[in-house]
């Protein structure tokens, strides 16, 4: 039987009202592809802040590109970069990329280079093998322009991040 989007947009849609998290997610990308609902955007970032605000990572990010390009909603990029802060923390690779990229060119943010090297380095190392040529080329660029005592700091801070993530997620034997 095909698949019915409508009616899976209608269950997510009572799902959501319910207050469940993955529910006002998935009927958030329904409504900003159009899928089983009408193409709506500021109905999709309506829908991804109740998923982000319950600690959806991949809302999170998807509310701040929505917000750093003013699609549905006022362009905030403050707003933007507090969701991408968000999302990043929880270990979504694009979200730490693009707070990165924030931070390197004072979006939302101070400009910080330190933070920007931080974040770089995070998402390099939970990003596929394949796709880090963009990181590579990113961190390149952002270290001719860092004294080396600004770059070891980068590396003291996201490795100081990355064991307090692995301490959180640790599971218990």
């Amino acid at each position: 039987m095909p698949p019915d989007q409508r009616a899976a947009a209608l269950w997510y849609e009572r799902a959501a009202e319910q207050g469940h998290p993955e529910a006002h997610f998935n009927l958030a990308v329904m409504q900003q592809e159009g899928r089983g609902t009408p193409q709506d955007a500021a109905r999709a970032a309506a829908s991804y802040r109740q998923a982000a605000e319950q600690g959806v990572a991949a809302a999170q990010f998807n509310l701040a590109l929505m917000l750093a390009t003013g699609r549905g909603v006022a362009r905030n990029d403050s707003e933007a970069a507090a969701w991408l802060r968000q999302a990043a923390d929880q270990g979504l690779a694009k979200a730490q990329f693009l707070l990165a990229l924030f931070y390197r060119d004072g979006r939302g943010t101070s400009k910080d280079d330190v933070q920007a090297y931080k974040w770089l380095l995070l998402s390099g190392a939970l990003t596929p093998e394949d796709a880090r040529w963009t990181i590579a080329a990113a961190l390149l660029e952002l270290g001719e322009a860092m004294s080396p005592d600004a770059i070891d700091e980068a590396r003291r801070q996201a490795r100081e991040w990355a064991a307090a993530f692995d301490a959180r997620h640790e599971q218990p034997d």
